[in-house]
């Protein structure tokens, strides 16, 4: 009866066979195998997602760069009520000087070239051999004139709308001190004094490429911005903006109208460096700045690894032939930045449509 009992259980337990070493090991090499293919998307994947953001960063920052430039080239040359009938020849970058000479107004667009490196002294950790860009213009919305309110030291353009204002010229454009009361007098049309016309403040807006965006030694390496530098009458600083990160290079050509009638018939590049100007040549072509083209080179905020940039970006006008001048040639980089190009062609609004023929 036992011996029986045990064969039945010794039967039973060869029944109930395991996995041999072998079979085992197959199954773990197998089950590394799929893990390490799992492993493998999933790092691809996170890398192409992250190649994707940077990309996205990039034509975002190179498209909102040029988005604030357009919409402030456009406003270049609003001077209010007032409509100029010529405009003064602009002076350096660094000295936005404010010059009206009845019946003129300061240089929508330019200024001087430099023949020194100090005529960039304004504009902090600038990088050397990128474009600049200085707009001039009143703003857009009127200062508080009832009771007058003006900050000390900046400047305000005033147009009479009153026949009966007595005054040489039909504005003043006026350094405001602390205490204005009897220096902005014109009146609106119904010359009542008790409504002042409006007062705009003169702007001079300097777009730059920063070689940092904190430049307090924490960016590592530091991320080249877009700036944006604000005077206030030629001398006080009134802000210094830090617009875009990302934007490398920025290059402009200018189209100048020969023949006065609101359309460029040419287009010239602007040096930043040399004391030899392309400009036509001399600096009251500015006045005769219909339109402006803009040409930003965006980078990646973070490398990419793996990836050398070699290639050449023409920063400029083609020649006839379709090559690129020399002088506006950037690149090759050879680091691990990718980037990307962008262009767009602005017409100067002001300026180019009081030229237009009715």
């Amino acid at each position: 009866m036992l011996t029986n009992h045990l064969k039945s259980k010794s039967s039973n337990a060869a029944g109930v066979a395991g996995f041999s070493l072998v079979e085992l090991m197959i199954s773990i090499t197998i089950g590394l195998i799929l893990l390490l293919g799992l492993v493998t998307l999933l790092v691809n994947s996170s890398a192409s997602h992250t190649e994707m953001q940077k990309s996205s960063a990039q034509i975002e920052n190179g498209r909102y760069a040029t988005q604030l430039l357009t919409e402030d080239i456009r406003l270049a040359g609003y001077y209010g009520e007032y409509s100029p009938t010529g405009y003064n020849v602009p002076g350096k970058p660094c000295v936005a000087a404010v010059t009206p000479v009845a019946p003129n107004m300061p240089s929508p667009v330019g200024y001087t070239l430099p023949a020194v490196a100090g005529d960039f002294a304004c504009l902090p950790n600038r990088l050397t051999g990128t474009g600049v860009l200085v707009l001039r213009r009143v703003q857009t919305v009127a200062a508080t004139v009832s009771p007058i309110t003006t900050i000390a030291g900046a400047t305000y353009l005033q147009v009479s709308q009153c026949s009966t204002d007595s005054n040489t010229t039909p504005f003043k454009f006026l350094a405001a001190d602390a205490s204005p009361a009897g220096e902005f007098t014109f009146r609106k049309m119904d010359c009542d004094s008790t409504k002042p016309a409006a007062l705009r403040k003169f702007v001079v807006h300097i777009y730059y490429i920063s070689s940092c965006n904190l430049c307090d030694g924490s960016e590592t390496p530091p991320i080249p911005t877009l700036k944006m530098f604000e005077y206030v009458n030629g001398a006080a600083l009134d802000r210094l903006d830090a617009l875009v990160e990302g934007i490398e290079d920025m290059r402009f050509d200018y189209g100048i109208d020969a023949d006065n009638d609101g359309s460029p018939d040419s287009y010239v590049t602007d040096t930043d460096t040399t004391s030899t100007p392309r400009l036509v040549g001399t600096p009251a072509n500015w006045a005769n700045v219909m339109a402006v083209r803009i040409n930003l080179l965006a980078r990646n905020i973070l490398p990419t690894a793996g990836y050398n940039d070699t290639k050449v970006y023409c920063m400029g006008i083609p020649n006839v032939n379709g090559t690129c001048p020399n002088a506006e040639k950037v690149g090759p980089f050879n680091d691990t930045y990718k980037r990307h190009e962008f262009t767009s062609l602005v017409r100067v609004e002001n300026p180019s449509a009081r030229r237009e023929a009715p």
